[in-house]
């Protein structure tokens, strides 16, 4: 099977709601600390060889109005240069190189940071990725999706007032995949969400695991009308059911706790661990 064929095949069960615990790759990586660096080319094309197809990327502004892939707002973590990403022209960023990884060990690799256009020309018809941090620029990145056709492969995401990207949404013809961000407090309003937004998915999140939210006939029924998305990451609203306590323990709790959710999707800094524990329970 081509990777056209195995992404054709990935969307169709996504927009199907046909997936269960899959993971999405943060920040485009598959495993904290490894040589791919975060954000880039590389680490976008190791996650399609590996068929992980659904990837989370952050943008960036720069001076001249490019959009770049970058986390921080500056360059300082990643690269060996300095300085604001909306202070520098995408002249000055392609000059520096990425480091490894996260950046914790300052190896400098050949890979540079990437435009928004350069990393849609890598997952065109192979892979989907999670814009976040992308609703500040949707009029920028509705433009180059228009440009490039490549709506099935974008998802942006916020936790806006459900008017303004009901507004955003019916001016753009719901054109760009959307995904809402909700806690337990927008359970009253949870219906006017998915009618009027339409959204592909739903980032669930949660302070404690007996909220209403996240309870297992909840989570079911929410299924039925879109997709649900749960984080592992460290630091992410859910109750603690984290990667670090996943890896911690012989009986990988965090993750085991998710996916008894058996949410559409789950983000993870570790991919390829999460998909062999997932493949052997």
């Amino acid at each position: 099977m081509t990777q056209q064929e195995h992404y054709k095949q990935f969307y169709n069960a996504l927009t199907n709601r046909q997936l269960f615990n899959y993971p999405v790759a943060h920040r485009g990586i598959l495993q904290l600390h490894e040589t791919e660096p975060e954000n880039s080319l590389a680490a976008l094309r190791h996650c399609i060889n590996e068929h992980v197809l659904f990837i989370e990327m952050d943008l960036k502004k720069t001076r001249d109005g490019e959009l770049v892939l970058m986390h921080d707002p500056t360059v300082d973590r990643m690269t060996n240069g300095t300085g604001a990403i909306a202070d520098l022209t995408l002249e000055e960023i392609k000059s520096l190189h990425l480091y490894t990884g996260s950046g914790d060990n300052q190896v400098l690799t050949d890979e540079k940071v990437p435009t928004f256009q350069e990393a849609l020309s890598v997952i065109k018809g192979k892979a989907i990725v999670n814009a976040d941090q992308g609703w500040e620029y949707r009029d920028d990145i509705f433009q180059i999706l228009s440009e490039q056709d490549a709506f099935q492969h974008v998802v942006i995401k916020s936790d806006a007032p459900v008017a303004e990207v009901e507004r955003y949404q019916q001016l753009t013809h719901y054109k760009v995949s959307y995904m809402h961000k909700v806690f337990n407090k927008d359970v009253a309003q949870m219906e006017d969400i998915i009618t009027q937004l339409r959204p592909l998915a739903l980032e669930v999140s949660f302070y404690e695991e007996d909220e209403a939210i996240i309870a297992d006939s909840y989570i079911k029924g929410l299924q039925e009308k879109t997709n649900v998305w749960l984080n592992a990451l460290d630091g992410s609203k859910n109750a603690g059911f984290n990667d670090s306590l996943s890896l911690s323990r012989s009986d990988k709790e965090g993750w085991r706790w998710l996916m008894n959710k058996s949410p559409n999707l789950i983000q993870t800094d570790f991919s390829t661990r999460f998909n062999s524990y997932r493949s052997n329970n």
